[in-house]
């Protein structure tokens, strides 16, 4: 049920994991369920710039806008496994 249209893709194990605008999806391969990270979850934006697949977990670069044309948020998640 989740739309899925990303700009950056990783691979993390049996994990497509979709950087796009609205946050990170986890998508299961073999389930096709989706689980979405967004602000509410931790994320510093709602928009994905970056994923990297770290042995623990995955670290993921957001940011946000403020809606004036500036940048309202920006920082690194960590998403451990």
């Amino acid at each position: 049920g989740e739309a899925v249209g990303g700009t950056r893709l990783a691979l993390d194990g049996p994990a497509l994991l979709i950087g796009q605008q609205g946050g990170l999806v986890q998508l299961d391969r073999d389930s096709l369920k989706a689980t979405v990270y967004r602000e509410a979850d931790g994320l510093p934006g709602y928009i994905i710039g970056g994923i990297a697949i770290a042995p623990d977990g995955v670290w993921v670069s957001a940011y946000s806008y403020d809606g004036q044309g500036g940048i309202r948020s920006a920082g690194l998640a960590f998403i451990p496994r």
